[in-house]
């Protein structure tokens, strides 16, 4: 089976003496690991031990030069597979950090256009709340105070409000 998550990786030693040696992996791939090794055995360079990660596919506008091991690249592809609709948005926000991204996502709570949409569901879902209060709420008002004073946490990106409860990143 293959994935739709590559990563084109190059022997180091031969990059930086002019010469780009590598291969395309698929992330996914069981033998990635194996076939990162065997690109390294084949690489006309004597020095060839290290290699990086020189061009990718599948994962958007993430930067995964910043990643260090095969396994950190396939937890991204992994979360992104699971989480695709805040996936990369979280990606982004907390720099790749995968601790900090799992913790975020447990406390998601959706994404708006606007923020006072968020309050108004929440208002709606509330029990016990009178139809007769609703018309008086000022929700855009209440969205501001709420982010103001840390009660939710937002990431706005490409036009949309990822609203979160509370929490402290890693």
């Amino acid at each position: 089976m293959t994935s739709d998550y590559k990563i084109f990786v190059a022997d180091l030693a031969a990059y930086n003496s002019g010469n780009l040696f590598g291969h395309w992996i698929d992330v996914m791939a069981d033998d990635a690991k194996d076939k990162i090794n065997k690109m390294l055995q084949q690489c006309p360079t004597e020095d060839a031990e290290k290699w990086f990660i020189f061009s990718y596919f599948g994962f958007g506008s993430l930067d995964m030069n910043k990643c260090q091991s095969i396994k950190n690249v396939r937890e991204i592809a992994e979360f992104l597979d699971e989480y695709p609709d805040i996936g990369e948005v979280l990606l982004h926000h907390f720099e790749m950090n995968l601790e900090s991204v799992k913790i975020a996502v447990d406390q998601y709570q959706g994404n708006y256009d606007d923020l006072s949409e968020y309050f108004e569901i929440a208002v709606d879902d509330a029990d016990g709340l009178s139809e007769y209060y609703q018309p008086y709420i000022d929700y855009k008002k209440m969205a501001q105070d709420m982010e103001r004073e840390g009660e939710i946490f937002c990431i706005r990106s490409q036009g949309h409000i990822y609203v979160f409860l509370p929490f402290d990143p890693v």
